[in-house]
């Protein structure tokens, strides 16, 4: 299952969850029970308050409950084509929206090393498994700003452009969604341009302010990039000793939550990750 990706379809016609990439039916079965499991454990963790966790938090099935987590909340993300579905006399019965999830076991994997930094346990622990772990957590929420700041651009670039204000409005959504789980401070400063944007689209969709607006945007995802490249190194004796900056990444898991989780890491280890 390395290479599988999970398609999405939600809107007018309905939601619908895809595996899609050709795999092994059993390692389809186990993937699905693991997700209802780590599903499960999902309603034990999060507390209600943001939207975003709300609208996870309020899905009944396990499953599902997990892949909206690695989408809402990792934002673990793809957005895909967007259609309109007609009546039979060719009147508008709304749109249907997709998207994609690339190699959803590995983003399951990251997404555990995502909550096992937000919800630690509560056993006194290593200082170097911990630094190592923020390092690889602050990495990839780097890695991920990298993608939005670079959709961002292409956004930006493309202004004036047919179908420019969706893009711009899909792009807007992900950051915010990244920004409220991952860096709330910054989420605000975000937000605060909407109204500007709105204001300038109202205008002139194609003007300089609007263009002013989406820089401005982008400045934000760049200042919270730059806050998540300031992690603490680890010393090098530790570094040499315990090894784990060479593979934490390769090896995330959902260690801090309880004797059954780690299991599910091992499963993760052993049946997907290195599955071909």
């Amino acid at each position: 299952m390395q290479y599988i990706r999970l398609d999405i379809q939600w809107g007018a016609a309905g939601e619908y969850w895809h595996l899609a990439g050709g795999f092994n039916k059993n390692a389809e079965k186990q993937f699905l029970a693991l997700a209802s499991i780590a599903g499960d454990k999902l309603s034990g963790i999060l507390s209600p308050g943001i939207d975003v966790v709300n609208e996870v938090l309020s899905e009944s099935n396990p499953v599902y409950r997990w892949y909206k987590g690695v989408w809402k909340i990792s934002g673990n993300f793809e957005f895909g084509f967007v259609g309109e579905q007609k009546t039979d006399k060719d009147e508008s019965a709304g749109f249907i929206y997709t998207g994609t999830i690339n190699s959803i076991a590995e983003a399951s994997a990251t997404f555990c090393i995502e909550l096992r930094a937000k919800y630690p346990d509560k056993e006194p622990k290593k200082t170097t498994p911990a630094i190592a772990e923020q390092i690889a957590v602050n990495k990839y929420k780097v890695n991920r700003l990298d993608d939005l700041i670079l959709k961002g651009e292409y956004v930006l670039k493309s202004i004036g452009e047919i179908g420019n204000i969706d893009k711009h409005d899909l792009w807007f959504t992900e950051a915010k969604n990244f920004l409220l789980v991952n860096a709330p401070e910054f989420s605000n400063k975000l937000l605060s341009v909407a109204p500007k944007y709105s204001a300038a689209l109202i205008d002139n969709p194609h003007g300089r302010a609007a263009y002013n607006c989406i820089q401005e945007q982008l400045e934000v995802l760049k200042a919270t990039r730059a806050l998540f490249l300031n992690t603490p190194e680890v010393d090098h004796t530790e570094r040499e000793t315990s090894g784990l900056l060479s593979t934490i990444e390769m090896k995330p898991g959902f260690f801090g939550f309880s004797i059954d989780i780690k299991k599910l890491w091992k499963w993760f280890e052993r049946h997907v990750l290195k599955r071909t």
